[in-house]
């Protein structure tokens, strides 16, 4: 049984979809970051860095936080999702993870402070958000219009760490993407949006 510590986050969301891709017995604790209850004695014993998510895998009495390193266990561990035994495969997936990590996930979350959450909005640094962000998905695009999936004609991990952002971008921070020059994201959003596993882990935590 898996511990999930989340909030409405698409860090935490990916997480999520991974573990109803999965189909393995997990439990959520919300932790309402507007509340501060991140900053909780009791969840810092779990995740010192006081950010969700978080897991706590019972099985093996360990706790794992950063979203990238989550998925990565849970993929290794029941050995889906993520290629085990072909270490070009296995990286390529890695790879768009971190994209994901390292690019996507600063930007859109630069994009919607920048637009939504401060009184006086600076419009030369949204106009560097908004560009970089349009940058990041040509470069999904790209590499969408020869792929069906992220790393090829297989679901990775890859795809569930990127798609919640691509959410986000269009729910939160209100950008509408461009169908016709993002004909390839929108067919792989479309798709994956489809997905029984992904409407249910994007409900979380209800």
């Amino acid at each position: 049984m898996y511990t999930l510590y989340a909030y409405t986050t698409p860090n935490a969301r990916k997480v999520s979809i991974l573990l109803e891709e999965l189909q393995v017995p997990y439990q959520v604790q919300k932790i309402d970051l507007r509340a501060g209850e991140q900053y909780k004695p009791e969840f810092l014993k779990i995740n010192p860095n006081n950010k969700i998510p978080a897991l706590v895998d019972k099985e093996n009495d360990f706790c794992i936080f950063e979203s990238l390193a989550i998925m990565m266990y849970l993929a290794e561990k029941h050995e889906r999702f993520l290629p085990s035994t072909d270490l070009v495969s296995r990286t390529k997936a890695l790879q768009w993870c971190a994209l994901q990590a390292t690019g996507i996930s600063p930007v859109f979350s630069q994009l919607y402070r920048f637009t939504k959450l401060v009184t006086e909005p600076v419009p030369t640094i949204i106009d560097i958000q908004q560009k970089e962000s349009l940058r990041l998905l040509s470069v999904l695009n790209q590499q969408l219009s020869s792929h069906t999936y992220l790393t090829g004609d297989r679901y990775t991990i890859a795809d569930m760490s990127a798609w919640p952002w691509i959410a986000y971008y269009q729910q939160m921070c209100e950008q509408k993407i461009d169908k016709k020059k993002f004909c390839h994201v929108m067919r792989w959003f479309d798709a994956i949006g489809e997905r029984e596993a992904v409407k249910r882990g994007m409900q979380v935590p209800a």
